[in-house]
């Protein structure tokens, strides 16, 4: 886990959006989790996609105060069989935002590096890396990340029937844990814990057609059983040619930018 305060940890979270074709066998003894990601992984195998657009409509919800709605620009990617996320809040030009992989992040300002943690972003193996590169290392990122993978149960859940993969019953509500829908074989809810009592609860919803693939267009994210940011995807582009340039944090400013384009 991070050595992160639980509010630092937050902060940063909020901050989301939200490779390889061989996968290793998984065998009879792998665990509960690690069935799970390879039925994920050999669902869409040969059609997920490897790069992603799409802007997003993000409304914040301070603990006091009016919420408040910005404009986001989202870039994914997978290279160097790792996967990375570029976020723009507000336009490119303006030089602000933050890049993530699954066990890094940088925050820029201004154009410029502010700030560089070993904190990743806990979603980046359940949307994108689970799809495109081996189980063994989606398993090692999530396990990084606090994620019991030799614990789970089935359960029924807005209609679908879904894999909980961090805890043994609903009891256990404050274990980190990723809930997958079993038909579709998505991530639809997932409990990061912050403390042994504070979770940050995000849902997944709205998944529409992308590609051969699925994006989940509306995210939610609770704290303490709140709203804490909303976030609604658009214009999203499947595989479109995204340059390593656009993910390097030296170049932030100068790459060229797709939301930019006929601007």
């Amino acid at each position: 886990m991070h050595t992160l305060t639980a509010g630092r940890r937050l902060a940063l979270i909020l901050a989301l959006g939200v490779g390889c074709h061989s996968t290793r066998a998984v065998t009879p003894t792998a665990t509960v989790g690690e069935r799970t990601l390879a039925a994920m992984r050999a669902a869409y195998a040969n059609s997920w996609y490897h790069t992603l657009t799409f802007r997003q409509r993000t409304t914040i919800y301070p603990p006091s105060g009016e919420p408040r709605i910005e404009q986001w620009y989202e870039s994914l990617a997978q290279f160097d069989g790792r996967t990375v996320l570029r976020i723009d809040r507000g336009s490119p030009r303006e030089g602000n935002g933050i890049l993530y992989t699954a066990d890094s992040m940088w925050v820029i300002r201004n154009g410029t590096l502010a700030a560089q943690r070993a904190s990743g972003n806990e979603f980046l193996p359940l949307i994108e890396g689970v799809y495109v590169q081996p189980v063994a290392q989606t398993a090692a990122e999530l396990r990084r990340e606090g994620f019991d993978l030799t614990k789970g149960y089935e359960r029924s859940w807005n209609g679908m029937r879904v894999a909980v993969i961090g805890a043994t019953t609903a009891a256990d509500s404050t274990a980190a844990q990723f809930w997958v829908d079993r038909d579709r074989n998505l991530l639809v809810r997932m409990v990061i814990a912050l403390t042994p009592t504070q979770t940050f609860d995000v849902r997944l919803e709205r998944y529409e057609r992308a590609g051969g693939a699925w994006l989940a267009t509306h995210v939610e994210l609770f704290s303490g059983g709140r709203p804490a940011q909303m976030e609604d995807y658009s214009d999203w582009h499947v595989d479109p040619p995204l340059s390593a340039a656009l993910f390097d944090v030296n170049h932030w400013t100068s790459a060229p930018h797709w939301a930019e384009k006929g601007t």
